[in-house]
């Protein structure tokens, strides 16, 4: 579990103490850890970070009905940008538990033990538009609400921040085009072959237009004709040789003559 926590840059008491961290809701306070001391910005902010815990301990997490009544008129683009964060962080959480040998057990791992993307929205927008308060969050739960305030501590524990007034905002997601495109635009027109290299695979020489044979001991066992342009840029058609028949008498060759 050390080794684990320390992956995760969470190695302290309070990670380790499941009075303030249950283990089912360990790899959802390692990854908004990890999140909160990412060096040089302030990527979480306090009230994103209520908004993560009292959606992992919301009872509407366990009830698929009442998920699918909540209803969100206006997503925020923060918290859907926050969300695909933390998930790309769950990822590797778990990936990190299984090389040091699963320390967290699976069934305390799944994602939707802790987390949904429509809680959370709804959980932030109250959090951030309406600055609702921790209990409201909790949805008036007093006993929930400490909890919270226990892994927000706990998360928090020996982090030293600089204050920032306003968090920096998440460039827009890259549009990846369906086909993969070149790294470098290429230029209209024909492009000419690179020097000292031929037209074919990189590396290869390219077959004599005359054509040639292959000779072995002085005897020609096989021939290929010349090369024709083909269609197309990158053409490179190749001659399948022509055998001959060898002499057995010419195949020593260190024989003395």
């Amino acid at each position: 579990m050390r080794a684990f926590l320390a992956c995760m840059r969470s190695d302290t008491p309070a990670m380790l103490n499941p009075a303030n961290v249950p283990t089912h809701l360990m790899v959802l306070c390692c990854v908004l850890r990890y999140m909160v001391q990412w060096p040089g910005i302030r990527i979480l902010r306090r009230q994103e970070l209520d908004a993560f815990l009292s959606q992992a301990l919301s009872p509407k997490l366990y009830e698929p009905e009442q998920l699918q009544e909540l209803k969100i008129e206006n997503l925020d683009p923060r918290g859907i940008q926050l969300s695909a964060l933390f998930m790309s962080g769950v990822d590797m959480a778990l990936l990190a538990n299984d090389a040091c040998g699963q320390p967290i057990p699976w069934e305390h791992c799944c994602p939707w033990m802790y987390f949904d993307g429509k809680l959370l929205q709804s959980k932030y927008i109250k959090a951030t538009r309406e600055k609702a308060s921790l209990i409201d969050l909790c949805d008036g739960q007093a006993e929930q609400a400490a909890k919270v305030d226990k892994m927000r501590q706990s998360i928090l524990e020996g982090l030293h921040f600089t204050r920032q007034s306003h968090p920096l905002p998440f460039p827009p997601p890259p549009v990846m085009p369906f086909y993969p495109a070149a790294v470098y635009p290429r230029p209209f027109g024909p492009m000419p072959p690179p020097p000292g290299r031929g037209r074919g695979f990189s590396g290869v020489q390219p077959m004599p237009s005359q054509g040639g044979k292959l000779e072995i001991a002085g005897t020609v066992v096989g021939q290929w004709a010349g090369t024709r342009r083909g269609r197309g840029r990158g053409h490179f058609p190749l001659q399948t040789p022509q055998r001959r028949y060898i002499n057995p008498r010419h195949t020593n060759i260190w024989k003395r003559r």
